[in-house]
């Protein structure tokens, strides 16, 4: 692993963990919506989610549905705990 992926595990750890204390969590139907925009690749003509496909990459590139949305709920966190930094860093008049 190089030095950029690794620093870039303890940001997120550090900060997933800093999230928790906060109490921040990620709904079901955040996760739901997310996983469902995600996938605009597996769907037909109809606009129908080809769901066997969806889960067989799922699991190729997860090992697991649970795995999945395990990452899928942890990224919602990350980018309620991005937004809560920002709105929270201001600028001195000086």
């Amino acid at each position: 692993m190089y030095k950029g992926q690794v620093r870039q595990l303890v940001d997120r750890a550090i900060l997933a963990a800093e999230a928790q204390r906060l109490g921040l969590a990620a709904s079901e139907a955040e996760v739901e919506r997310l996983i469902r925009g995600a996938f605009s690749d597996y769907r037909d003509e109809q606009g129908r989610l080809d769901e066997e496909r969806a889960r067989q990459y799922v699991v190729y590139e997860w090992g697991s549905v649970r795995r999945f949305k395990e990452e899928v709920a942890s990224d919602v966190v990350l980018r309620k705990m991005g937004r809560l930094l920002l709105g929270s860093a201001g600028a001195s008049q000086a």
